[in-house]
């Protein structure tokens, strides 16, 4: 017999009791084979409309919330539900009307405090891409602009970053078409994603295997400035083919040091011991009054003069890749002995300059993938078609474009503290800037958790700080490029060099060892592969065994079977708790633990299965059940069923007739 309960041992009154039909010809007969008799009180539930029209309109409800109807018979969408949803989609048009002379003053600060790290960051980005240096400016221009109108998180920083430069380098192999319509195409993407509401998807990435990414990415990204610090030029010397990943770079660099110039090597640790300080002083107290030690210095200074001071200390500190590429571009005018022909050659030169870096703004025009000239069949045009460029390279464009939105949404959260992020309008945002910036050259953009944390630590009020981090970059490209050419490669390497090093995530590995060892596997996975194969492969294997380990848990739930008594009777029975829904990979599993655990106790215990954490069967569950229930019926054991959700009691209904009694 099968017998559901509400709750265990209540009143007679309120029990379930069932009994099993004589024919069992076939599980799959459409008519039900068992007969199960509910008998308690029932609350009749409110009418519910089901018919499709319904349906497709609830669904127009989630995507548009309050711009939509609430039913039927409420008519067309309205002009004001209409602002709402445009008031979602540009959240600019939210907060503008409240923008004052205070929070502009804030943004003001912090955008030229940003403006100042894009313009080292964009030009060094660009050379670990293995594109032209002004192509790193370009790609900081539209971004900050397009996301002021369209982003939600004041921090958040859209232009070059070190893990995009490198995966766009890696597949686009310095052809500047190939960068560009990566920004094109994954900002489609990404869009289309946004509009879509699947930014859900993101979730299925988790932690350990982003972090594995990242920093196997940051070690690449290092490794591949060693050879700029050493002066070794890598253009003329055959590569290491071991398809080992980052042990290529080590023996193409350290197999070539004969190469090294001692002048340059002298720069780059001069450089990294330069930017390391600057930035040990920022993370410290050091300027900070105190009684004792040689904090007690600053005790001499008024409150408001010590004001003054922090505030330049901590101004130079962030600004220290713009600092010390001036530094450097100074000391190269005044040292360098061939002058300006050292932008061509560095035959003869002191240091190896990074080169002539075209002045002037972007053009905006159509890209050259997108150009259809009539009558142009040569080879190079077939190369650079829409058509060629989809086949060849949509795969690098989306992994890309997946990379960047989950450093943003990542970023967004990290810097977002109580504020609710919508993922989807960050997508939407992101995917803009990357569609907007590709019609100037732009290369893949996205956050960086460096710029963003000099955005919150300057005060950044609103996404407009952005606006006057791209005016910087914008004079930058028409006044100072010309200077820009003086730059020692050495220097540009030192600033990626310590711009990448502290994202390497070993920080995180203590706490996962300390509460779950077994996301270790997944994360070290996606690491490991990344490092010592391919970026691109690394994180699909990262994903792959966490999907696997998601689907052992799914196919083994844990089922508590523990033997209890009855507090009033004092009789035993057998206690069935699964602790999650049960569905086609896992039912054999909780049939086998229970088939087990019944067998050892004597014919006369009652099984209770607890049905409180299931909230879902699926039909082939619901088979292996009913094979369960008779093997219970063969040992002549009752079964109660308790804390049965209606779900489940639907699922169960599919072969087992349930006559309901109040």
């Amino acid at each position: 017999k099968l017998i559901l309960l509400d709750s265990l041992l209540q009143e007679s009154g309120n029990s379930f009791k069932s009994e099993k039909s004589e024919a069992e010809d076939s599980m799959m007969d459409s008519s039900p084979t068992t007969t199960i008799d509910i008998v308690h009180t029932v609350t009749p539930p409110e009418s519910e409309d089901c018919s499709s029209e319904t349906k497709l309109w609830k669904k127009c409800q989630e995507i548009f919330g309050d711009c939509f109807p609430k039913n039927l018979s409420e008519g067309r969408i309205t002009k004001n539900c209409l602002s709402k949803h445009l008031f979602k989609r540009l959240p600019l048009l939210s907060w503008i009307s409240t923008y004052t002379i205070g929070i502009a003053l804030g943004d003001l600060i912090a955008g030229i405090s940003v403006g100042l790290v894009l313009i080292p960051q964009g030009i060094a980005y660009a050379v670990v891409a293995d594109i032209p240096p002004e192509y790193g400016l370009y790609s900081s221009i539209m971004g900050c602009f397009v996301y002021a109108m369209f982003g939600t998180s004041p921090e958040l920083s859209n232009a070059p970053a070190a893990i995009l430069a490198l995966m766009a380098g890696l597949y686009a192999k310095g052809a500047i078409d190939v960068v560009i319509f990566q920004a094109f195409m994954g900002g489609i993407l990404v869009v289309a994603c946004g509009f879509l509401q699947l930014g859900f998807v993101i979730d299925f990435i988790s932690v350990p295997v982003i972090s594995g990414f990242a920093s196997a990415a940051s070690i690449h990204i290092a490794s591949a400035q060693l050879n700029k610090l050493m002066g070794i030029d890598l253009a003329n010397v055959e590569r290491s083919q071991l398809g080992l990943g980052v042990i290529d770079k080590w023996i193409d660099t350290f197999g070539n040091i004969q190469q090294a110039r001692w002048q340059d090597a002298i720069l780059g640790l001069f450089c990294l011991v330069f930017l390391f300080s600057l930035r040990a002083v920022n993370k410290s107290n050091l300027v900070s009054q105190s009684d004792t030690g040689c904090r007690a210095f600053w005790n001499r200074l008024s409150a408001k003069n010590f004001k003054i001071v922090k505030r330049g200390i901590w101004f130079v500190c962030t600004a220290r890749n713009a600092l010390i590429l001036f530094i450097c571009i100074i000391f190269t005018y005044l040292i360098e002995p061939a002058g300006s022909s050292c932008k061509q050659s560095s035959e003869g030169c002191m240091f190896t300059l990074t080169g002539d870096i075209q002045p002037g703004l972007p053009s905006f025009k159509i890209p050259a993938f997108l150009e259809q000239t009539p009558g142009n069949n040569t080879a190079a045009a077939a190369e650079i078609s829409f058509s060629s460029m989809l086949s060849d390279h949509m795969q690098g464009a989306a992994l890309i474009a997946l990379i960047a939105v989950l450093q943003n949404i990542a970023i967004a959260k990290s810097f977002g503290g109580s504020r609710t992020i919508d993922a989807n309008q960050e997508m939407i945002a992101l995917g803009l800037c990357n569609f907007a910036g590709s019609f100037i050259g732009s290369m893949p953009i996205g956050g960086s958790f460096s710029r963003c944390a000099v955005n919150a630590a300057s005060g950044v009020k609103t996404p407009i700080g952005g606006l006057y981090s791209g005016i910087i970059v914008i004079l930058c490209l028409v006044f100072l490029m010309p200077a820009c050419a003086l730059i020692p490669k050495a220097t540009l390497g030192a600033v990626v060099f310590c711009g990448v090093v502290f994202t390497i995530e070993y920080t995180i590995l203590k706490p996962i060892w300390t509460t779950k060892r077994s996301d270790l596997i997944p994360g070290m996975s996606a690491f490991l592969v990344c490092l010592f194969y391919r970026l691109e492969y690394g994180i699909f294997v990262g994903v792959v065994v966490q999907m696997c380990g998601l689907i052992y848990r799914a196919a083994r739930p844990t089922v508590l079977i523990t033997i209890e008594k009855d507090s009033e009777t004092g009789s035993p029975y057998l206690l069935i708790l699964p602790h999650q829904s049960i569905s086609f990979p896992s039912v054999s599993h909780v049939r086998n633990c229970i088939a087990r655990e019944a067998k050892q106790q004597a014919t006369s215990v009652t099984a209770v299965i607890d049905c409180s954490r299931l909230d879902y069967v699926d039909f082939t569950a619901a088979k292996g059940i009913k094979a369960m229930l008779a093997d219970f019926e063969r040992r002549e054991q009752l079964v109660y069923w308790i804390n049965m959700t209606e779900g489940v009691e639907k699922t169960l209904g599919s072969l087992c007739k349930i006559n309901k009694k109040t």
